[in-house]
């Protein structure tokens, strides 16, 4: 994974190579270019793969979502339920304890936090701001 052109979309975002045609995708891309979805081991649907099984039969995304075998025990409230991140050592976190509430950092209003202890508009501001001065700054080295 890393920052660079989807060859589909040609936009900069987060890209990875898909192992099966080599193309360097975005995640939106790679989750809709059917060439690229195998028939679910559960559903039996064709879709986006979102994980396999150990033996490598695909799974779709909204399976794997729902398949309690892949719940864990969030390491804050106690409930079983689908890890959306890791706390700092590694302890499962789900989608409810994930939505920090806090004082953002930029405007000061307290907020769920996205990142960087910036709520979600200052974050994005930030965002496309740095995403901005990149594309100012090839413009002019290559104009």
């Amino acid at each position: 994974m890393r920052w660079g052109i989807c060859e589909t979309c040609k936009r900069e975002k987060l890209i990875w190579r898909h192992k099966k045609n080599q193309k360097l995708l975005c995640s939106t891309c790679r989750y809709h270019d059917t060439s690229l979805h195998e028939e679910c081991s559960k559903c039996g649907k064709a879709k986006s793969v979102g994980a396999r099984t150990g033996s490598g039969e695909a799974i779709c995304r909204n399976c794997y979502k729902k398949d309690p075998k892949t719940f864990k025990r969030c390491s804050l409230c106690g409930n079983k339920r689908r890890v959306e991140k890791l706390d700092s050592q590694g302890k499962p976190i789900c989608g409810s304890c994930s939505r920090q509430v806090a004082i953002c950092k930029k405007c000061g209003e307290k907020k769920e936090i996205q990142a960087l202890s910036l709520c979600h508009k200052c974050y994005h501001i930030q965002h496309v701001a740095k995403k901005l001065a990149r594309v100012s700054q090839q413009a002019v080295i290559s104009g």
